[in-house]
């Protein structure tokens, strides 16, 4: 078998530096606003597939207890236009922009979080949800923190890539 010579035989063209080495193979760009098409029609098959069924599960429900079988199907489409909404808006984003908002957003949502049980309200003999005055709006603040931990994860392996092994 051919062994590879020792870097100081290799001529001065061929040889990288430790830090050339160490650096990623490849840097992947993403223009602001592009689609990756593959994921896109990836969410889309799922988006159906979920919406299929909610109708399935719940259009004899709804119709007995509504009178209109579309009751259900009809709310879940109008969260999936603005799911596509929020989605094609982010796309516009920066996405190392979301950086700086990590650890306050993990830092409010914890606020939150520890104003449940003051200010929470008892849904089904849990209280979990704040209402927002005025508007009689309801949050629940550990769904918010499962994006928090997500981002904060993400910035903590992004800030020691160098530390990861595989």
């Amino acid at each position: 078998p051919m062994r590879t010579p020792p870097p100081a035989a290799r001529p001065a063209a061929e040889r990288q530096t430790k830090a050339e080495e160490e650096q990623p193979k490849e840097t992947i760009i993403r223009l602001r606003g592009s689609v990756d098409r593959p994921f896109l029609i990836l969410v889309i098959i799922l988006v159906l597939i979920g919406s299929a069924m909610v109708f399935s599960a719940s259009y004899a429900y709804a119709e007995y207890h509504f009178g209109d079988s579309l009751y259900f199907i009809s709310s879940q489409l109008k969260w999936v236009a603005v799911g596509f909404a929020l989605m094609f808006v982010a796309m516009n984003f920066d996405y190392r922009w979301f950086q700086k908002l990590t650890m306050p957003a993990f830092f409010g949502t914890l606020a939150l979080l520890c104003l449940v049980p003051v200010i929470g309200k008892t849904v089904n003999g849990a209280k979990r949800w704040i209402v927002i005055p005025g508007i009689g709006f309801q949050i629940q603040p550990s769904e918010m923190m499962k994006l928090a931990l997500v981002m904060v994860l993400a910035l903590y392996i992004a800030a020691n890539r160098g530390q990861m092994k595989s």
